[in-house]
């Protein structure tokens, strides 16, 4: 009810909360680590024809070569999905990523609102566009 809401609002007054959610791989004991590379998304996995989003920085467009740091071609080589992508090794040594760590998930919605980006409230199922 819109008296409960307004008294939840009292008490919380500015708050802000944010959803996020972590993938967390555990690469093999015997993985070897890759340097970043060009990576092409195939486009095979149900739901995702188009592209696949890997995370809020980094969307794979179906065909498409993009460069990838070496974490994620790491990671992405290690992974159940590893058939579903083409790594070009001649790439290794001249495709640099600059990688962001520890982004507050608060600055990144902040940003997309400043830009007027859609703001997605799950990445769960099918979609038609990157977050």
């Amino acid at each position: 009810s819109s008296g409960s809401t307004q008294s939840t609002g009292r008490v919380l007054g500015d708050a802000q909360f944010c959803s996020a959610t972590y993938r967390l791989f555990k690469l093999p004991v015997d993985y070897k680590k890759y340097g970043g590379g060009k990576v092409i998304y195939n486009g095979q996995l149900p739901g995702h024809e188009e592209e696949f989003q890997v995370d809020h920085l980094t969307c794979l467009r179906a065909e498409n070569p993009t460069c990838l740091s070496g974490e994620l071609v790491t990671l992405l080589r290690a992974s159940r999905l590893a058939e579903e992508f083409e790594f070009d090794p001649s790439a290794e040594t001249v495709c640099c990523v600059k990688v962001t760590e520890g982004e507050n998930p608060f600055d990144v919605i902040q940003q997309k609102r400043e830009k007027g980006e859609k703001i997605e409230s799950a990445c769960c199922g099918p979609k038609t566009g990157c977050c």
